[in-house]
């Protein structure tokens, strides 16, 4: 594990005119742009590629796959057995598919067909997703991209579903669930398109602890933008939704509390991982982005500078409170991180 410490206040308050450049410098890359470019260039932030892990060979297979963060490594690592172990011609439906980044590295070591489908608003992430896929080494095949978002998906009469009527032996939802106004739906409509035995892989992070989430909530109730109560609830929506609370559940548990939920019984739950993954940048303008991904489509330009201060102060005011440290050693050495756990829960039709 890489060496790092952890900075406190005082060492923040010596040197606060490094929070107010980096700020400055974020609020002028957004300046005027439309929030949808904003999120973009936002998230490339996270999205860092691993020089070493693209030019050395040597390192490349100890190295991270990314700078930003280290969630998609994680997932990766968790996922990969479950989609090698597919079998040949498997049909994968991978939701909020994104430049296709995580399922690739977890896909591989396979060697026998595989189908993917992935869906996803943005059109410029589905050509890359598609391109990468073509670069693997094995029999993976991208059958057809989805432009759309997850609520169009769910929608009875959508175009993003029409003639998804493939049996799937596998959906991936890596960070995506965000977007779904109905989480029932989500699992309804999943659990409906599974083949027995197939598995439904959910990962999303939870505010416990995390900066990104809790920060942008704490701000939009501040200033009004969000209704006290119900969001403001521990552990945030997501984890209430699939029963999670402070100690680490057992897959009964959740299993449980999700048969309940949706009246349901033809799934088991499989596996439930909380995982101590970290945001890392290079500098506090990389952290502060990317605490803006949590609910930047909810803010107009202003709040979006008024934001970015609002999280400048929580860092310098509190940064225990999100564990920021310096990174020692290692290829993140002299980057800057904060604490972003998330959860793997994966769900098995019946």
């Amino acid at each position: 594990m890489d060496e790092s410490v952890q900075i406190s206040a005082a060492q923040l308050r010596e040197h606060a005119e490094y929070f107010g450049t980096y700020r400055h410098l974020v609020t002028l890359e957004m300046a005027g742009r439309p929030l949808d470019e904003a999120y973009e260039l936002f998230f490339s932030r996270l999205l860092k590629p691993n020089p070493s892990k693209l030019f050395h060979a040597a390192a490349a297979a100890t190295e991270p796959l990314l700078l930003g963060t280290d969630q998609r490594d994680s997932l990766a690592r968790s996922s990969a057995p479950r989609l090698l172990a597919l079998r040949p011609g498997a049909v994968v439906l991978d939701i909020g598919a994104g430049d296709g980044l995580t399922t690739a590295l977890a896909l591989m070591d396979r060697e026998d067909a595989l189908t993917l489908i992935p869906l996803d608003p943005l059109d410029a992430y589905l050509d890359q997703y598609a391109n990468r896929m073509r670069a693997l080494p094995g029999q993976i095949s991208v059958s057809r991209c989805i432009n759309a978002g997850i609520d169009e998906m769910l929608q009875a009469h959508s175009p993003a579903t029409a003639g998804l009527d493939e049996r799937l032996d596998a959906v991936l939802s890596y960070h995506s669930l965000y977007f779904a106004q109905d989480l029932h739906a989500f699992l309804h409509f999943t659990l409906e398109r599974l083949l027995t035995g197939g598995s439904l892989i959910v990962a999303f992070a939870e505010d416990r602890g995390g900066f990104v989430g809790s920060t942008a909530r704490d701000f939009l109730e501040e200033v009004g933008l969000k209704p006290d109560g119900d969001e403001r609830a521990e552990g945030g929506p997501l984890a209430r939704f699939f029963g999670l609370g402070d100690e680490p559940p057992s897959t009964a548990e959740v299993e449980g509390h999700l048969r309940q939920t949706l009246a349901r019984d033809d799934f088991q739950v499989v596996e439930v991982e909380r995982q101590a993954t970290r945001v890392y940048g290079h500098d506090p303008g990389d952290l502060v982005a990317a605490a803006l991904l949590g609910d930047v489509e909810h803010l107009g330009h202003s709040r979006v500078a008024e934001m970015l201060g609002y999280l400048s102060r929580r860092l310098k005011e509190a940064p225990e409170s999100f564990d920021l440290r310096l990174t020692l050693t290692g290829p993140r050495t002299n980057m800057l991180s904060v604490a972003q756990p998330q959860t793997l829960i994966v769900l098995e039709k019946r």
